[in-house]
């Protein structure tokens, strides 16, 4: 009984001196550098639909990032668009 008190007062005292354990996910957020060609991008733009799917799948905060795929468009409804690599705006260290 005393051992488990003392273990308590232990780790109280520890977190009160600001010792916490480490976070499970990485503080990083955001696109890699912008030399890597990748930039933010609202998932809100038409006619894409990708972009959605991968926001959804990550953290759904409404953004992306895009780098433009060299060289291939699509038309669609007489309009050419650019085609785009798209991953979350959530990087790993």
């Amino acid at each position: 009984m005393k051992r488990t008190i003392a273990i308590g007062l232990i780790t109280a005292g520890a977190s009160a001196a600001g010792i916490v354990p480490a976070a499970a996910t990485s503080p990083h957020t955001g696109c890699p550098p912008p030399s890597s060609g990748y930039v933010v991008w609202n998932v809100d733009q038409v006619p894409y639909q990708v972009d959605n799917l991968v926001d959804n799948k990550g953290n759904g905060n409404g953004t992306v990032c895009a780098k433009p795929v060299d060289g291939q468009t699509f038309v669609l409804d007489g309009q050419t668009y650019q085609v785009y690599n798209f991953i979350d705006d959530v990087v790993a260290s």
